[in-house]
């Protein structure tokens, strides 16, 4: 009798159990949104990412595909990386993290687009401004979507996110022009004037570093000197063509191709 009691106890348990799971189960699955929280933004306004990301209080919450959904609020151009969670009190949260401006890039003489790390454009803020190097040239892609079309402009914007202290305080400005080659001028020198500096296209990092080393053993060694151009373009050489007495100092940046002409004193090699 007490056998049969037990399995008599352990039937209605075991009935009441998928009951409650089913019921559960059910109710999990026809929960209705009630809310839209964002978490992490600062630049993207939390509205734009809730108008991106498209879900409508009452909607069936856990018929929404969170990967989706995701791809949705990285459309946003301040957006560097996005996941969206289906909480069981009905609350879908979108968790962002922002990208982080590395250069302002200028074109004509307006600033059009903060750019970073990996070369993707960010709309300008009107507060809060970045102290980062200036960029000039059209070198912006048409769809904000997709990274800098020329690869010298992501190989720079990679190597302007790790400047170090030294080459950051030296850096005015840079120019890329329509084939990706980049000049770079420099802070005022002793001497008054700043340094045209040809960087070319790739390897900036040791380009960096060798124009640390210049400045400090050539330029503030030399306050007296006056260099027209500085090229880093060949690898292991520091190339140099003093200006001459008179010549004044161009205004504004100007990148060619034409050769740098043989320096009258003989080439820095750099250690």
């Amino acid at each position: 009798m007490k056998i049969k009691t037990r399995r008599w106890i352990w039937a209605v348990a075991s009935v009441l159990a998928v009951a409650a799971l089913t019921g559960g189960g059910v109710y999990l699955w026809t929960r209705p949104v009630v809310r839209v929280e964002v978490r992490g933004a600062s630049h993207a306004l939390p509205g734009e990412l809730v108008r991106l990301v498209d879900v409508r209080v009452g909607e069936r919450l856990y018929g929404l595909n969170p990967e989706r959904l995701a791809d949705r609020v990285m459309r946003h151009p301040w957006v560097r990386t996005a996941d969206v969670l289906r909480l069981p009190n009905g609350v879908v949260r979108i968790a962002v993290e922002e990208r982080t401006p590395v250069a302002l890039v200028y074109e004509g003489n307006r600033p059009a687009a903060y750019l970073d790390a990996a070369g993707y454009a960010m709309p300008v803020l009107r507060v809060e401004p970045y102290d980062v190097p200036l960029v000039r040239g059209r070198i912006l892609p048409a769809n904000l979507t997709q990274p800098a079309p020329l690869v010298p402009v992501r190989d720079l914007a990679a190597s302007l996110a790790t400047l170090s202290p030294d080459a950051n305080a030296l850096v005015s400005d840079l120019l890329v022009d329509a084939r990706g080659d980049v000049t770079l001028r420099t802070v005022a020198a002793p001497g008054g004037d700043p340094l045209r500096v040809r960087l070319g296209r790739g390897d900036y990092d040791a380009k960096f570093d060798a124009l640390v080393r210049f400045w400090h053993r050539a330029v503030l060694t030399r306050p007296t000197r006056r260099f027209d151009v500085v090229d880093l373009r060949f690898a292991g050489q520091i190339v140099t063509r003093e200006a001459e007495r008179g010549t004044p100092f161009p205004d504004s940046l100007r990148a060619d191709s034409a050769a740098v002409a043989l320096p009258s004193t003989p080439p820095l090699s750099s250690p």
